[in-house]
Order: structure tokens, then sequence, then C-alpha cells
């Protein structure tokens, strides 16, 4: 168990999956904005979700099968020890998922705390045109 565990720690398996994982966020984020500004239908984030689920294994796939040399991509076996730039492919996958993180970490930020006015005055004035601000502010004074 254990060495296959190491097989795919050498194949950058695990880096490339979270490289992936990380970058999918961001899509599925970017997703989510455009389909409200371009007012797209609901199911495109819901297409764009599971075409990245259809992707994990293929990528999981392809970083089990193929390693990134100086020549391009080759078969993993048909890569000599001294040819093999494992290790900085990995330091690159490193990279992408920990930039990844910083974008994603600014695009989570930039939406939880810039208040957007449009959407602050629209949900008030939606509550008072339909005459039950007084119930709205009830169920906050009574809600944890």
């Amino acid at each position: 168990m254990t060495r296959y565990l190491k097989e795919l720690q050498r194949r950058n398996v695990f880096r490339a999956v979270a490289a992936y994982v990380v970058l999918g966020w961001i899509l599925l984020q970017v997703a989510g904005g455009l389909e409200d500004a371009l007012s797209l239908p609901a199911w495109f984030d819901t297409i764009i979700a599971a075409g990245l689920a259809i992707g994990l294994p293929v990528v999981i796939i392809v970083s089990w099968v193929y390693e990134i040399t100086p020549d391009g991509l080759q078969k993993t076996r048909d890569v000599a020890d001294h040819q093999s730039i494992s290790t900085d492919t990995g330091r690159r996958l490193n990279y992408i998922t920990v930039a990844g993180i910083v974008v994603l970490l600014g695009v989570v930020a930039a939406d939880r705390f810039v208040s957007r006015p449009d959407i602050d005055s629209a949900a008030g004035t939606s509550a008072t045109d339909a005459g039950n601000a007084g119930a709205v502010e009830s169920i906050h004074d009574q809600s944890i």
C-alpha cells in the first residue's frame, strides 16, 4: 500500500489533483458570476460542475501515465531517472496551487466584504414593497 502511495507522490498525482481542484473551484466562482451578469440559464454552472467532475478522473489518469520532460509529454515508464524532472514539475504545481488559492481567497473576500449597493437596495425594497417589513424585522429580532 505504501509503495503505491509513494509512486503516486513521485508521479505528482496528488499535486495535479490539488491544482485541478483549486482551479476548478475558481472556474465555478467565475461561472456563477457570469451566470448572473449575462443572464445565463440556471443550468450553466451545473454544466461547468459536471464537466469538472468528468475531467477529474482524466487528470488522475494522465498524471499517472505521463510525465512532463524537457522533450514534452512522455509515458512515465519510458523516462529514464536522469531525464525525469518530476521534482521541478511538482514545484510548479505547488506554485499553481498556491496562486490559485490566493486568487480564490481574494475572490471570496471581495464577494463577502465589498458591499454592492444594487443588491442591498434591491433586497430592502422587495421587503417593503411586499408590505411585510415589520414581519421581517420581528423574525430578525428572534433569530440567533
